[in-house]
This record gives structure tokens, sequence and C-alpha cells, in this order.
């Protein structure tokens, strides 16, 4: 038995609507998309889509309460909410810089969650 799913490819302005049928797990065809980006980012998303996660934690006696984070790569879409309770429980002391790696390999993905703005002690 066969499904579709369709998906909106963001690899270009072109935004084309992409519509992948399944023969179970398996992709059968993929049509819609304008050039091999949209092929590809369409093959991606259905099998195993990632996002960049980007988030704030608290920082103790910071001169902001909080200092934003992001993934340094894409994590599972299906790990999200795991890691956002990671982060939820994390409070960094100051000076934090931009760049500076917050926690490394965030549930085991490879990705670690970076600073993304700097942080000073509060005067």
């Amino acid at each position: 038995m066969s499904e579709t799913a369709e998906v909106t490819c963001i690899m270009c302005p072109l935004g084309c609507r992409i519509k992948v049928t399944l023969d179970g797990e398996n992709i059968r065809s993929i049509e819609g998309n304008a050039c091999p980006n949209g092929e590809e980012y369409a093959r991606q998303e259905i099998m195993s889509p990632s996002r960049i996660l980007m988030s704030v934690i608290k920082c103790s006696d910071c001169d902001m309460p909080t200092v934003s984070v992001k993934t340094d790569r894409a994590i599972p879409k299906k790990l999200i909410w795991r890691v956002m309770r990671e982060l939820r429980d994390i409070e960094v002391d100051p000076p934090v810089g931009a760049g500076d790696v917050i926690v490394e390999n965030v549930l085991g993905t490879g990705a670690n969650i970076v600073a993304t703005r700097s942080a000073v002690k509060k005067k």
C-alpha cells in the first residue's frame, strides 16, 4: 500500500511543493522539485528530519537573565523536546562568550550547544 506525503522545500526561494510517494518505509517517487536540491531535501525530510535548535539558558549574575544558544549542527527532529528539557536545567556563570560550547555532544547527537551571544557579570 502506497502513501503520499507533501513537503515544501526550503533550499531556495522557489519553495517547491514536493510530493513523495512511499511504499512502506521506502521512497517510490519524488515529484515537483525544480532542482536536485529539492529531491535531496524531500528525501532527508521524509526519512530522517532534522533541525538546528535555538533556545536560551539561564545565566546567573549576568547582565542579562538568559544567554541565547543553538546547536552547532542539525539534530534529529524527534529529539528536540528532550534537548529542550536538558537545557531547562542548565545555568551558566559569567563570563560567556559567543561561540563558547555550553554542552558537548548533547544527548549523543554529535551536536554541541553553543552560546550565540556574550554575557558578562552584572555590574
